[in-house]
């Protein structure tokens, strides 16, 4: 069984060129019309079993009269320990039609990409490898590191149950685990956190990116604001700014404002008190009624 295979393989991007290869000329060197030297690309020891030439015949008066081309198809193999198929192999990777590999396909220019299954399967390894590290770094945390980390990742809100931030984590894990371990190994991360912390509770604000301590300049980005947070000239707001996030952020103020009744209701309650408070008054005397 191989170790290591190295062979690759020209995959067309779409259908329409499964069945139409395309021939493709070695470059030349406009200056010299010579061929360009793709042979000196290999090893010396594939050099040296070189069988093909990639020069064009030519007639008396150095016009070419058959020149050399390279059929390139869907799934051809290229087995790069064979002399002449690496030989071959730079003539296509050279050519404007073929990407490097799937993540580089054009569609307005390719038809063909390299599919390297060794460079994959490391590819995949090297991944797997990772997410193992972040899931065991995730897996490692209190439930207020993981919120922390959250916070980092720009995923915190304040209505994510626990289990759902942690879910959050893992599954940044599992798409980019870097993102895990560059948080894991961030010198800053406790300035980051505090920062964040800060953000959240309105003690500071952004604006315009610049991080603001009411009308003073903290930082004019988060790298200053670190410095800032660092800086010992500082620290006796740094301190007291601990101590708030220590006991929580203040609740606010709520006053307790005596209910003041309309003035219409006012008057109107005051003219009937004066009415209570007035004789009553006697009837009066019908007209032509005699007086006792």
């Amino acid at each position: 069984m191989e170790t290591v295979s190295n062979k690759k393989r020209l995959v067309a991007i779409d259908k329409r060129y499964h069945e139409a290869p395309v021939f493709i000329a070695p470059k030349e060197d406009p200056s010299t019309r010579q061929v360009i030297d793709y042979k000196s690309r290999l090893t010396p020891e594939l050099q040296e079993r070189v069988t093909i030439t990639l020069e064009p015949k030519r007639d008396r008066d150095d016009n070419v009269i058959d020149e050399l081309t390279v059929r390139a198809y869907h799934l051809q193999v290229f087995d790069l320990d064979n002399p002449n198929d690496a030989l071959l192999f730079e003539v296509i990777k050279d050519d404007p039609m073929v990407a490097h590999d799937k993540n580089g396909i054009n569609p307005d220019r390719h038809r063909f990409y390299i599919e390297d299954k060794e460079k994959e399967a490391t590819a995949t390894i090297s991944k797997s490898k990772l997410k193992g590290k972040a899931f065991a770094t995730i897996a490692s945390l209190s439930m207020e590191e993981m919120m922390n980390y959250s916070r980092i990742l720009g995923k915190y809100t304040t209505n994510l149950s626990g289990t759902q931030i942690e879910s959050v984590l893992y599954e940044i894990a599992e798409e980019k685990p870097q993102q895990i371990l560059d948080v894991s190994n961030d010198k800053d991360l406790k300035h980051k956190i505090f920062l964040k912390k800060l953000l959240e509770n309105h003690v500071i604000y952004l604006d315009n990116g610049k991080y603001m301590n009411g009308k003073d300049l903290i930082g004019i980005n988060e790298d200053y604001a670190i410095q800032w947070l660092k800086d010992p000239l500082n620290s006796s707001i740094v301190t007291q700014w601990h101590k708030m996030m220590k006991s929580g952020p203040a609740e606010p103020r709520i006053q307790e404002m005596e209910q003041v009744k309309p003035a219409s209701e006012t008057v109107s309650k005051k003219e009937e008190n004066d009415e209570e408070s007035k004789p009553a008054r006697k009837p009066r005397a019908k007209a032509g009624a005699k007086k006792d």
